[in-house]
């Protein structure tokens, strides 16, 4: 409790946002439940940890009263499905969530529990996920996944990104629309969803400079090379 809550105190000094792990697995729920006498989004509540500026990772074990507690702090949720299905932690229920009205971004956790960290490829299990969790083929509609992941991190932070707009940061991608995965092009989000990869992007601008040039990254032979000799040495 002490340590929570001087990190959290620690952010509001400093104007900025608090984030932690919760409910990831239904162990760290039962321990909670055990130590504490409540559920770890409760818990949140009493410490008064919850608002707008605390972005909550993963959220795979709430209740309906927990996500409620979610909805009216505004608190946000960094949805993880990749990594919660590699990891045998659960499916959070995506769709009862937006529901409720919580805030929901997209991530990835890591390496260490996504490899790929492909949010092309996060977009397809968090809707698969939904619709598995609500088992309804309509929920985690594709308009919705793909505001999730192209506009709602934006948001949750304040920073005006996100869409194409006079103003607004420049973050966008180039893709190639030839790429057979994104074939036909009769729905292009629906694509982006359910079809497309990584291979199908050809240049990636942040705040408007290029960070990667037809598929090619500045340095990328040497990065790729010192990467696999740090590989190499750990391994022995």
């Amino acid at each position: 409790e002490e340590l929570i809550k001087t990190l959290f105190d620690w952010s509001r000094q400093r104007n900025t946002f608090f984030h932690m792990h919760l409910s990831e697995t239904e162990t760290e729920v039962s321990d909670c439940l055990k130590k504490y006498g409540c559920r770890p989004v409760e818990l949140m509540h009493k410490w008064n940890i919850l608002g707008p500026k605390t972005i909550m990772a993963h959220c795979v074990h709430f209740d309906e009263a927990e996500i409620g507690l979610m909805a009216d702090s505004k608190t946000v949720v960094a949805h993880c499905p990749t990594s919660n299905l590699k990891l045998g932690s659960g499916q959070m229920d995506l769709q009862k969530y937006w529901d409720f009205g919580v805030t929901v971004t997209l991530g990835t956790d890591s390496v260490a529990s996504n490899n790929s960290l492909s949010m092309l490829t996060e977009m397809k299990f968090a809707a698969l996920s939904a619709k598995s969790k609500a088992n309804s083929v309509l929920a985690a509609k594709v308009n919705d996944i793909f505001h999730m992941a192209a506009r709602a991190g934006f948001q949750a932070f304040n920073l005006n990104a996100g869409l194409i707009s006079e103003g607004a940061l420049a973050d966008f991608i180039l893709v190639d629309l030839n790429t057979p995965c994104l074939l036909p092009d009769t729905n292009m989000r629906s694509n982006f969803v359910y079809s497309a990869d990584s291979a199908c992007i050809t240049d990636v601008f942040c705040a408007g400079r290029s960070v990667m040039q037809n598929r090619h990254v500045p340095h990328e032979e040497e990065i790729i090379s010192d990467f696999k000799k740090v590989c190499y040495d750990l391994m022995g």
